[in-house]
């Protein structure tokens, strides 16, 4: 108080000696010298207990605490020589409070950096060790999984990693086997074209040459056939497994399918059965697809008798696709959902044909997250069953 009356002493003659304009200098010399944070200020400016205490006193003083606590003691005075009022504040206060302030606000970002860093190296190791597995796997290494026990959302990240390389590898274990497979079936018929060929070119007689034609014509027929099926089985191995999928009726799919499969063996009996409501979403080419092989599996093995029976409950369709020809012994029912694989070896492609319907079935069973599967039924011969969610 004593300070502030000093301070106010020598303040009051020098506002009074001089002009307005000179004012805000002399109290910029006081702020200086003095540590004080001075002002002139009008009445309006005043709080109105700083208002009503100057009425009574001749003078305010006023004490608050700090935003950290502390007690800062603010003067307020009448400046005789103007209408204004001269407030005091000790910069000490206020430079220790920003001090304060500056040291908590550093002490606080410290904090929070050391706690980032020990919950994120955690996630950066983790991370690092991802982009480490994903380089080897593009390099092809393909063995390479990563831990999938990780923090959230690493582990799904991690799983999504290791399940895309395992049907990477998948993939490249199927077009090896498909290859491999597809070059021997492939050798056959362009052999005997060949053949055939070299012996038309030296053949003079006009009957040996249109017989030797027709044979090329056969070789060439089954070759094609060899081919539409082999890309037919290409297409569902790396279709996506996005489908787009539409409400099917399998009542009018398989009157489509059936009226255009009659005519090629017709002493053969072809009928089919839908138990109530069976209508289940599914992409559309690839059901027809399936369908049409397991009935020309059945007409080509049956005797006389193809039935169809389409059965469903609240979660799956059921298709089975029966036949009264010879049953599958249980040791070939899954090698022959494999392509290219036949029973007899030794029977004819016009007779056998190249191994790839119930490979095609099966794949489109699996886009379907379905199941094929093989059984005998009452009269001796084989039931394939279809099973389709909705």
């Amino acid at each position: 108080m004593s300070a502030v009356k000093a301070v106010h002493g020598l303040l009051q003659p020098q506002l009074c000696e001089s002009n307005p304009d000179e004012m805000p200098e002399i109290l910029a010399s006081f702020k200086v010298n003095y540590g004080y944070k001075i002002q002139l200020v009008e009445r309006s400016f005043l709080s109105t207990a700083q208002q009503a205490e100057l009425n009574r006193n001749d003078r305010s003083i006023t004490t608050q605490l700090s935003p950290f606590g502390k007690r800062i003691v603010s003067f307020v005075y009448p400046s005789r020589c103007t209408n204004l009022f001269v407030t005091y504040k000790p910069l000490a206060d206020i430079s220790s409070d920003a001090l304060y302030f500056v040291f908590l606000l550093v002490f606080l970002v410290l904090g929070i950096g050391v706690a980032v860093f020990f919950v994120a190296w955690p996630m950066i190791k983790h991370t690092n060790t991802m982009v480490r597995a994903a380089h080897a796997i593009a390099k092809g290494d393909l063995g390479r999984e990563v831990a999938e026990d990780l923090p959230q959302p690493l582990d799904r990240l991690a799983v999504s990693i290791n399940r895309a390389t395992r049907t990477i590898t998948r993939l490249i274990t199927e077009q090896e086997l498909l290859t491999s497979s597809a070059s021997h079936e492939f050798r056959t018929p362009i052999t005997r074209l060949f053949l055939a060929l070299d012996i038309a070119k030296k053949e003079r007689n006009p009957q040996q040459l249109h017989a030797q034609l027709c044979e090329m014509e056969r070789d060439t027929e089954q070759l094609e056939q060899l081919v539409t099926e082999f890309m037919a089985y290409s297409k569902f191995c790396y279709q996506s497994a996005e489908l787009k999928r539409s409400l099917i009726s399998p009542y009018t799919l398989l009157q489509e399918i059936c009226l255009r499969l009659r005519p090629l063996k017709p002493e053969l009996k072809i009928s089919f059965d839908c138990v109530g409501n069976v209508d289940f979403y599914g992409e559309k080419k690839s059901i027809e697809r399936a369908l049409v092989n397991l009935i020309s599996n059945g007409q080509k093995y049956g005797k006389s008798l193809v039935w169809i029976t389409v059965t469903g409950d609240e979660n799956n369709v059921y298709i089975m696709v029966s036949d009264d020809g010879s049953a599958i012994p249980k040791e070939y029912r899954e090698k022959v959902l494999q392509p290219f694989y036949r029973m007899d070896n030794t029977q004819s492609s016009e007779t056998s044909g190249y191994g790839l319907g119930l490979a095609i079935v099966n794949k489109i069973a699996s886009m379907h997250a379905g199941r094929l599967a093989i059984k005998d039924n009452d009269i001796g011969g084989t039931t394939v069953k279809l099973t389709i969610p909705r």
